[in-house]
């Protein structure tokens, strides 16, 4: 049974973040599981707590975190970017540095899988890469959902409504668009060194199955595990158990221990 230890740490921008550290056995032979959250979501989604206790019980350390702006990390949830979200991942890997990890894997879902792979690109010691439903090119995902006339208005604007999961509405920036010019799945996809896993459901209204395709053909020794009946978020049990248990398969397969 994993122990459990609340930590809180900063960010590049000197925001307070805080994670959850699973690790009852301190063995730093093993790769240590970083799971980066989708938007709006948090740390303590039910896909990230199944993820960490079955990889727990292999023995897998595992370290879940907030980005700015969630749940119980400071920080402005409208004011989120991908280069934000990107250097947060960096601050959390580079505090399990200092906690004495020095193998690690990534775990990401939606937005998070997008600051994985950039974040592999930078930071050494990352040995794999499971990608959750992952999101590729925000800009094309916006313009899909939004139209042209609607991101020039948000553009107008500065801001634009978004409900968040819970029916909340906030006033998004147009940040978000703007800085996911630079930020690119696509150009980073031929970049990532590691073995990676893709998940992604064939009915995802969110985030489109094609972005996976495209990426999977950038990414050489890639894995690609396509889901005929499921959408974004693979809330039945029954898909919870499955990608979970083939994310389990792939990290143990490529832990190098």
């Amino acid at each position: 049974m994993h122990l459990h230890e609340k930590l809180f740490f900063e960010s590049t921008q000197g925001i307070k973040l805080c994670g959850i550290l699973a690790d009852s056995k301190k063995d730093f032979s093993k790769p240590l599981i970083i799971f980066a959250h989708g938007f709006g979501s948090s740390k303590d989604t039910r896909k990230a707590v199944h993820l960490e206790k079955v990889l727990g019980e292999k023995g897998f350390p595992f370290f879940r975190f907030d980005f700015t702006g969630h749940k119980e990390s400071q920080g402005n949830l409208e004011a989120t970017t991908l280069t934000q979200g990107v250097q947060d991942l960096i601050s959390a890997l580079k505090l399990m540095q200092k906690k004495g990890y020095k193998k690690f894997g990534l775990i990401g879902e939606s937005f998070g899988t997008l600051c994985s792979v950039i974040a592999s690109t930078q930071i050494k010691n990352i040995q794999f890469l499971v990608l959750i439903a992952p999101l590729w090119n925000y800009q094309e995902k916006a313009m899909d959902d939004l139209g042209m006339e609607k991101v020039n208005a948000w553009k107008t604007k500065g801001t634009m409504d978004y409900t968040k999961h819970n029916g909340v509405v906030i006033q998004l920036k147009y940040d978000l668009f703007d800085d996911a010019e630079k930020n690119n799945g696509y150009e980073f996809a031929p970049k990532i060194t590691v073995p990676v896993l893709i998940i992604h459901g064939a009915k995802d209204t969110k985030v489109s199955v094609n972005q996976s395709k495209k990426a999977y053909a950038l990414i050489k020794g890639s894995k690609l595990e396509i889901f005929p009946e499921s959408d974004h978020y693979f809330l039945k049990q029954e898909e919870l158990d499955q990608i979970t248990e083939k994310a389990m398969l792939f990290v143990q397969k490529h832990a190098n221990l």
